[in-house]
């Protein structure tokens, strides 16, 4: 592949494979409302979790189509995995305040739910969080051994 081209594809890959590893986050927090709420959504969360799961298997198998090499390939998963991570633990360390500021103009009633639903789901997006940044570290470590 000519080089102009591998230059364009290769930020589309990146694009497709965190925005993949990205739509996990909001169908954890989908996955956890409570049950009034949830009635309203499921038809929601399947379609999150299958498009996440089809744009990281897409940016997966193309990457290992344009790399020249299984260790270029992995490397570049592992680096890409590392920026959905980073945004995770932005939203981690940051992302209540932002929205609890954001939910208080409506009132304590629908701060109160909010703020529950929060504490029960932002350690989910530390996890995950976590988890992206293992993962990369992992195939980081990987592509040294390939």
């Amino acid at each position: 592949m000519g080089r102009f081209l591998f230059f364009i594809v290769r930020p589309v890959l990146a694009i497709m494979y965190t925005a993949g590893l990205g739509l996990l986050i909001p169908y954890l927090l989908v996955l956890g409302l409570p049950a009034e709420v949830e009635g309203r959504v499921p038809s929601f969360s399947l379609p999150l979790l299958g498009g996440a799961i089809a744009l990281i298997a897409i940016a997966v198998f193309a990457t290992f189509l344009l790399r020249d090499s299984y260790r270029q390939a992995v490397r570049s998963i592992a680096l890409y995995s590392f920026i959905p991570g980073a945004l995770a633990g932005v939203v981690f360390f940051y992302g209540r305040d932002t929205v609890m500021r954001s939910v208080a103009q409506y009132g304590s009633e629908v701060e109160a739910f909010v703020s529950l639903y929060l504490d029960s789901k932002i350690p989910q997006i530390g996890y995950l969080a976590a988890a992206y940044v293992v993962v990369g570290i992992a195939l980081l470590w990987l592509s040294r051994k390939v």
